[in-house]
């Protein structure tokens, strides 16, 4: 499993990096939802509709958050940049090549685009920081970690500050 970036070695220390790097994306996420967002004169109502908010806060946090991370990761991070760096790795630049396109994939994802609008664009700098983070660690672990934590650090503050389904 390799070549997917599932590999065991190091696995406390990819999570505790990916767990880090989960905290500083999900404060920094929630600060452009609940601060950014009503200052620029938009909302961010529309996420009370979102199938995430519908669900039991017990199911989402942490067993759904976390499923949902863990398939995310393997296919963008795992599948798609795995596939672009082995192709591009050698060349200058292709590993940056490869986290720029699995990034905008994973933001232009038809689920990304139509479910949380327009933080679709917060999508592309997790998908970059996140693919920054695969080839720093080569740990799809580290990943699953960042992604799991920010959604769950965020998902929280928002049903607990906002109420339930936001």
């Amino acid at each position: 499993m390799g070549r997917l970036f599932i590999v065991s070695r190091h696995l406390g220390e990819s999570l505790r990096v990916g767990a880090v790097v989960g905290c500083l994306t999900g404060l920094f996420n929630l600060w452009v939802i609940v601060k950014l967002t009503p200052w620029l004169g938009f909302s961010f109502d529309f996420l009370r509709d979102t199938p995430h908010a519908r669900m039991p806060f017990a199911l989402m946090v942490p067993w759904g958050i976390t499923l949902i991370a863990l398939s995310v990761e393997v296919n963008f991070r795992g599948f798609i940049l795995g596939r672009i760096a082995m192709m591009w790795g050698d060349k200058p630049y292709g590993s940056v090549v490869a986290v720029i396109i699995s990034a905008v994939t994973f933001s232009r994802d038809p689920f990304m685009m139509t479910v949380f609008r327009g933080y679709h664009w917060l999508a592309l700098t997790d998908g970059l920081i996140w693919g920054a983070l695969l080839l720093r660690t080569r740990s799809l672990f580290s990943t699953i970690a960042a992604h799991a934590v920010e959604v769950i650090l965020v998902y929280s503050a928002l049903w607990i500050f906002f109420g339930q389904g936001f």
